[in-house]
């Protein structure tokens, strides 16, 4: 072993890791952690409740995520929060980002979202229940997310 580094609470995220090899990890202390690869805390960004979503990296190094708070968040490389965007129920659903920088993710409210960049929403898709799932996007585009509805949504 390397390196352990202990948060307050569980860990059900997984980990994303940047170009600098810099690791974020949400936990269950309603936080989201940036730990140097020698394991050491670079910075952590508290939401209001815990945080099973694994965060996505943009292609400018802006880190995606979802809390049970029901937010979406975009955080900078440096730990500064840039938007937040409000949802109707809690997001355990991790982020897929398109070649575009549209961020996807689904809610416990049953929508299926898709967000600029600068944190507004593109459009949102209603399926016939809560979403835990994480959206997949294939090489043309098209977005497949699943619901507690029994159905698998393939979009685009």
């Amino acid at each position: 072993m390397k390196w352990k580094f202990k948060t307050g609470n569980f860990i059900s995220s997984s980990p994303a890791i940047s170009h600098d090899g810099c690791i974020y990890v949400g936990s269950g202390d309603n936080a989201l952690y940036a730990i140097s690869p020698d394991g050491k805390f670079r910075w952590g960004v508290r939401t209001g409740q815990e945080i099973e979503s694994s965060p996505a990296i943009g292609i400018d190094g802006t880190i995606y995520f979802g809390s049970c708070d029901n937010y979406f968040y975009a955080v900078s490389s440096d730990g500064m929060l840039k938007w937040s965007f409000k949802t109707g129920d809690a997001i355990i659903s991790s982020p897929a980002i398109d070649r575009n920088g549209l961020v996807y993710f689904g809610s416990w409210d049953g929508y299926f979202y898709a967000i600029l960049p600068e944190g507004k929403l593109a459009w949102k898709f209603k399926t016939g229940g809560p979403i835990d799932s994480s959206p997949s996007i294939d090489e043309d585009g098209t977005i497949y997310i699943g619901s507690s509805d029994k159905y698998l949504y393939a979009i685009g």
